[in-house]
């Protein structure tokens, strides 16, 4: 969190929320761990959420930015596509 608000304050920008960190298990025998935040740059709006997808002893790391006027259409692709994530043998 510190991280990103020196980062946001050097491009002139301001935090509007951080999201406190969920795991949850899902189909496909994965763990996902989620964070992230939405701020506002150059007056645009932003949310930024990190996924850490734990399978089996394998760590991925997926990560989406998008524009908050295309939250509600990008929120429901990037669930589908995390909760569509596998084990593999």
């Amino acid at each position: 969190r510190q991280g990103r608000e020196e980062w946001l304050r050097k491009r002139g920008g301001r935090s509007i929320a951080f999201f406190d960190p969920t795991v949850r298990a899902a189909t496909g025998g994965i763990e996902i761990l989620s964070v992230g935040y939405r701020y506002v740059l150059s007056d645009i709006e932003f949310e930024e959420r990190s996924f850490y997808v734990i399978c089996r002893e394998r760590l991925f790391h997926l990560k989406s930015l998008l524009r908050a006027a295309h939250r509600p259409e990008a929120h429901a692709i990037i669930e589908k596509t995390v909760e569509g994530l596998r084990c593999g043998p």
